[in-house]
């Protein structure tokens, strides 16, 4: 999905181009001769108000700015090195990640964040042992 995201936000512009063309339109009245004419210029209606909708773009930036740093965690737990001593830091990163979410570029609602800092908390007492503070010191 990330990556797809991603893909999306590169043809962005492309994406736009092809929506506000004279030829889609004619797509999509073309739609209306097919046996399913109603359910497919309702759908190519909704794909171009989607793609021309900047709030929709802000939703993408916001979800990429959301999921980035859970990517690169998971990317250090993934190798092939032990990385027990790298979790503790790479969570604690994480967690100001999570808390830093109400403000600037995310702005996301006060319950929203609400929600997303009380399950991590909950992961992240996981990681409140002498195990991983141990770990972490040696690392």
């Amino acid at each position: 999905m990330y990556q797809n995201l991603e893909r999306r936000k590169d043809i962005k512009l492309a994406l736009e181009q092809v929506v506000i063309a004279a030829e889609w339109y004619d797509y999509v009245d073309g739609l209306c001769n097919q046996t399913w004419d109603v359910r497919n210029h309702a759908r190519a209606s909704v794909v171009r108000q989607t793609i021309c909708d900047d709030g929709f773009w802000h939703q993408c930036d916001n979800f990429k700015e959301l999921v980035e740093p859970a990517l690169v965690a998971l990317r250090t737990f993934d190798g092939n090195q032990p990385a027990m001593g790298k979790a503790w830091v790479t969570l604690s990163n994480l967690k100001d990640h999570v808390y830093s979410l109400r403000g600037p570029p995310c702005f996301f609602s006060p319950v929203i964040a609400t929600r997303m800092e009380m399950r991590f908390d909950l992961r992240w007492s996981m990681m409140q042992t002498d195990l991983h503070y141990v770990a972490a010191l040696l690392n």
